[in-house]
């Protein structure tokens, strides 16, 4: 199979904000195309052929994610085409939110975020975003922004969405905050870890 390069993500729906990520799928090669118009934050998700064919044929969301709004970059488009014309998506995204599910007890059970709170929303951010993806899509709805998986797919007030995602951009890419922030976020993860159980119980029921 020929290398792919794909934009995903919210820079290839058009929805990105000035610190968003610039997600980049990049399947058996490791080119770097300039993707500098779409914002300064490159993040690469490699997968080597054979990790791409077991994608393909267990009908994962995150293909479907990458043949219904990724942008080909690089690669031959007709042979990109046929795969998305191919692809069949799995209708069980039960696997998806139980491994996240995971992920929010181990958070919520390691010493190693007990004074670490914007890197504790931050892993809680990702780890709900993927819940909420994989709830919706049990729903038959295929919705990847970040803000409308966690309001939509786990059902978190706006609040409680812009302070994990304030958390988020805060720890992965360095967005400074002011101390006015910094203490909200420091009572929201006072909150999440009271109330973790509930919020992930809301979310999958």
């Amino acid at each position: 199979m020929e290398g792919f390069v794909v934009l995903i993500g919210s820079c290839a729906r058009g929805t990105q904000q000035a610190w968003s990520d610039v997600d980049v799928l990049r399947v058996q090669t490791q080119s770097t195309p300039d993707v500098s118009k779409y914002g300064t934050f490159v993040s690469y998700i490699d997968l080597e052929e054979d990790e791409f064919e077991s994608l393909f044929q267990n009908g994962s969301l995150f293909l479907l994610h990458a043949f219904t709004e990724g942008v080909l970059l690089q690669g031959d488009s007709e042979q990109w085409g046929k795969l998305r014309q191919t692809f069949v998506l799995t209708d069980d995204h039960s696997s998806l939110v139980r491994e996240y599910l995971d992920v929010l007890q181990s958070l919520n059970s390691s010493p190693v975020y007990m004074d670490a709170y914007v890197p504790y929303l931050s892993n809680t951010c990702k780890a709900m975003k993927n819940i909420g993806i994989g709830v919706l899509a049990q729903k038959r709805k295929f919705i990847f922004e970040k803000h409308l998986a966690l309001e939509l797919g786990c059902h978190l007030s706006i609040q409680q969405t812009k302070l994990l995602m304030v958390a988020n951009n805060t720890f992965e890419r360095g967005i400074p905050i002011d101390q006015g922030m910094l203490h909200e976020l420091k009572v929201e993860a006072t909150n999440w870890g009271e109330n973790w159980k509930e919020y992930a119980r809301r979310a999958v029921q």
